[in-house]
């Protein structure tokens, strides 16, 4: 007893430090580093060899597993340590308005304010963030910046929340299918996801589906990640390096989605084992304000990242390869460390508000949150 909890620890701890691990992540994904050298820049992969296969690794390989691992992490703890019953459902249901629902809307809101006052002020800077006219928008077209029908919501990251809130409404029937035919479910799902049959379902990709339920599959069966994925890691410490070898050189070829799809599978198994691995040996700890910052920092990076790639890659124009990198990486940190900062000072003066907008994941609480 004492063993097992010891693991359930260890894995609270490593789910902590990934929340914040992840999210670094998230803000390579949303690099816009290649696209405006490229293109608007005019400069091709042979001149700056560098910083394209720089980019390559580290905005479109390496975070990639981020979103995978989230609904992974968000699909085991929904169902964490209950017996799934309606009461435990709609109690469930109740607490993710407060935890993502609620800040959902409070951020797009707060984003479409931000475009109509930029359009309106200084709206020559519209076209950096590639957007329409807001104040030209149907009623239709403010329904679909919420996310409502098939479009994106208006910042683009809050696809993964629109997502996951429809999967936490569809986990009745999640359970009810992993609880019946156990394990031969995620595998099938497992397999239109690899292959890419149905990527996009209306609402919800296909690759969502496979990592929730995944995750939902482990909790649901009582297993803990710490001592499952040690069984798994050595041979994934093998494969996942090779594969993102393998990635690096297939860009553009048509075995790309399968390779990296097999590194997002691998790395999902690796990147969790590794860091209870560090935790464990004491290499690393868990920083609850870092952790409690990774949803002010999904919700809030975009737009100055968006700002500051744009200032140093277009105001600040050079073709070193050298420097391009150092932008690159620099544009990331500098986007990390003005949203850790703003979110520091905000919950130092407004913590309730800072709370309330975060979802109750101020790092004062010391209990795990569902992303």
């Amino acid at each position: 007893m004492n063993n097992l909890k010891y693991y359930d620890d260890l894995q609270s701890k490593t789910i902590s430090f990934l929340r914040f691990l992840l999210i670094i992540g998230i803000v390579f994904i949303h690099s816009e580093a290649e696209v405006i050298v490229f293109k608007s820049m005019h400069l091709n992969t042979d001149q700056i060899p560098l910083f394209y296969y720089t980019t390559k690794l580290f905005t479109s390989i390496l975070p990639k597993v981020s979103v995978p691992l989230f609904f992974f992490i968000s699909g085991f703890l929904f169902f964490f340590n209950v017996d799934f019953t309606k009461n435990i459902y709609f109690k469930k249901l109740r607490s993710r308005i407060k935890t993502l629902f609620i800040p959902y809307i409070f951020w797009i809101t707060v984003i479409l304010i931000f475009f109509i006052i930029i359009q309106n002020v200084i709206p020559k800077y519209t076209l950096i963030f590639k957007r329409n006219i807001v104040l030209n928008y149907s009623f239709i077209n403010y329904l679909h910046v919420y996310g409502v029908g098939s479009h994106p919501p208006i910042s683009v990251q809050f696809w993964f929340i629109r997502e996951l809130i429809i999967l936490i409404i569809l986990t009745p029937i999640i359970y009810y299918i992993i609880d019946k035919i156990k394990y031969f479910f995620i595998f099938f799902i497992g397999i239109l996801w690899y292959f890419n049959f149905f990527s996009d379902f209306y609402y919800v990709k296909i690759s969502s589906l496979f990592f929730f339920c995944f995750g939902a599959y482990y909790s649901i069966k009582k297993k803990n990640l710490v001592i499952e994925f040690k069984k798994l890691f050595y041979i994934s410490t093998i494969l996942y390096p090779i594969f993102v070898v393998i990635c690096v050189f297939t860009t553009d070829n048509f075995l790309n989605l399968y390779t990296l799809n097999f590194c997002n599978f691998t790395g999902v198994i690796l990147l969790f084992s590794i860091v209870s691995l560090l935790i464990e040996n004491n290499y690393i700890k868990v920083s609850l304000f870092l952790s409690s910052s990774s949803f002010f920092i999904f919700a809030f990076h975009l737009q100055p990242q968006i700002i500051i790639t744009n200032i140093l890659f277009n105001f600040l124009k050079h073709d070193n390869d050298i420097l391009l990198t150092l932008f690159y990486f620099l544009s990331v940190i500098i986007t990390i460390s003005i949203s850790i900062i703003s979110y520091y000072y905000l919950n130092k003066f407004f913590p309730k508000f800072t709370n309330f907008i975060i979802g109750g994941r101020n790092f004062k609480n010391n209990k795990i949150k569902q992303y």
